[in-house]
């Protein structure tokens, strides 16, 4: 089967326009020994915001209302497997500094990175000098011009979070409805600060086309991408097992819908290309790019619901159609600087990985990914070191209709790449919160970062 190439020179714009298509220390990272070529791939530029307001004003309350947590209970989620048996084209974005307003206008300043203010977080000690490294963030590239990270120079680290599934059902999209910029606001403190903020969007974004035949179907708004947008999210993912639940007219409406928010998906497209390729971010001189598929898929959908070379839907993470993932990250361990794989994988409620999504994760390694971070069980599952890699097996909810159990139990994993390229990270634990993740604080926070280090136990990875 031949191997394709990732997508070359696609920006975030309309398919009409681009031609139809408390602390714990562990060890420090080991620099990453292989050297990353330059590159110049033309970028389109977005400048990340930080919504001050929402982290301050709302942000604040939200922390004082989850100083209680639930009880860690075993609970029936009714969280069916939708009949699904587990496994046993380019978009770019340069990233360049918040905006702060001034009294001329609009100036720039770095970004910085922080955890919720006295929230505890489980973390990897971060390469050494890299907390020193500071410096000026990079220059966005202008659209169509050479990359900003077209050296091997960083400039300062840079950091990515990661958020469990996403969907807007039941209540949530009551609230969707009645305030779409300020219904995820408590992500924001977890999400907003970071260079890039990834998600697992576990839903068809459209009002149109007929649901599947299986079990559970999810459907949102476009109004969903406003309040991802408005919580600080980047890139979404849509290499699951619900991106096609309305047809491939929904799969559409997904990316399209998302291109207008200017938000990236990864793991789905409008053809083979665009579904395997990787979305490309420029930050402090370091090329990121991220890459999505899945290893969740019915019998009807095994083959169905699998981009074609003209055909649209979702990048499998399962044979035959692995090694198109495994080439693609191939590409991109040898063009950019930093390769991240975010896998939809595992069985639900379970709090350990399968042997197939330990398999996976080394292949994708071996293939050249940095960081693997993935989704789909509804429970969190252990995180660390993979090798040289970081590896997360299962993040959890991060916007669910669940209310209590351990379904509502969640965070946000923040890794770090450092100037040397050298990778740390940390987790922030949260708690569902009316469905959303709110950051949690004191002796609650502590409680459920000590049980997130548990999980690692029933894995193949090291603190």
């Amino acid at each position: 089967m031949p191997v394709l190439a990732p997508r070359t020179g696609q920006g975030l714009l309309p398919r009409c326009a681009r031609g139809g298509s408390g602390t714990l220390t562990a060890r420090a990272m080991p620099q990453n020994s292989r050297r990353r070529p330059s590159h110049a791939a033309p970028t389109t530029t977005r400048i990340k915001a930080v919504r001050i307001s929402v982290i301050v004003g709302i942000g604040a309350m939200a922390l004082a209302a989850v100083l209680v947590a639930d009880r860690v209970l075993r609970d029936d989620d009714g969280l069916a497997a939708d009949g699904v048996l587990a496994a046993t084209s380019d978009s770019s974005t340069t990233v360049g500094p918040a905006p702060t307003a001034s009294a001329g206008g609009t100036t720039p300043v770095p970004t910085t990175v922080s955890s919720p203010p006295g929230a505890p977080v489980a973390s990897s000690t971060p390469a050494p000098g890299a907390a020193a490294a500071q410096g000026d963030p990079s220059t966005p590239a202008a659209s169509g011009g050479p990359s900003a990270a077209a050296t091997d120079t960083a400039t300062r680290p840079v950091t990515i979070a990661f958020g469990g599934d996403v969907h807007f059902e039941g209540f949530l999209r009551e609230r969707l409805g009645a305030d779409p910029d300020g219904m995820l606001a408590t992500l924001a403190p977890m999400l907003a600060t970071a260079d890039v903020a990834i998600v697992n969007l576990e839903t068809a974004v459209t009002e149109r086309g007929d649901p599947e035949g299986k079990t559970y179907t999810f459907r949102a708004p476009e109004s969903a991408y406003a309040a991802l947008a408005a919580a600080g999210v980047d890139v979404v993912s849509s290499g699951n097992n619900h991106a096609l639940d309305f047809g491939d007219v929904g799969l559409l409406d997904t990316l399209e819908g998302a291109e207008r928010h200017g938000i990236a998906t990864i793991g789905a497209g409008r053809d083979r290309a665009e579904a395997y390729g990787a979305h490309h971010v420029d930050v402090a001189g370091r090329r990121i790019a991220i890459l999505a598929a899945t290893q969740v898929l019915g019998a009807s959908a095994y083959d169905r619901w699998v981009a074609g070379d003209a055909d649209p839907g979702i990048a499998s993470a399962k044979p035959p159609y692995l090694e198109h993932l495994l080439g693609a990250v191939r590409v991109e361990a040898e063009r950019s600087d930093t390769v991240v794989v975010v896998p939809h994988w595992g069985i639900e409620v379970e709090t350990c990985p399968t042997g197939d999504q330990q398999h996976l994760a080394r292949q994708l390694v071996d293939a050249g990914a940095d960081i693997v971070v993935g989704t789909h069980a509804h429970r969190l599952q252990g995180g660390g070191r993979l090798g040289d890699a970081v590896v997360h097996y299962g993040l959890g909810n991060l916007v669910f209709y669940k209310q209590a159990g351990p379904a509502t139990h969640s965070g946000v994993f923040e890794v770090t790449v450092g100037v040397d390229g050298a990778l740390s990270y940390r987790w922030v634990p949260a708690l569902l919160q009316g469905g959303v993740a709110a950051p949690l604080q004191g002796a609650a926070a502590q409680e459920y970062l000590t049980s997130w280090e548990g999980l690692r136990a029933c894995t193949d990875l090291t603190p």
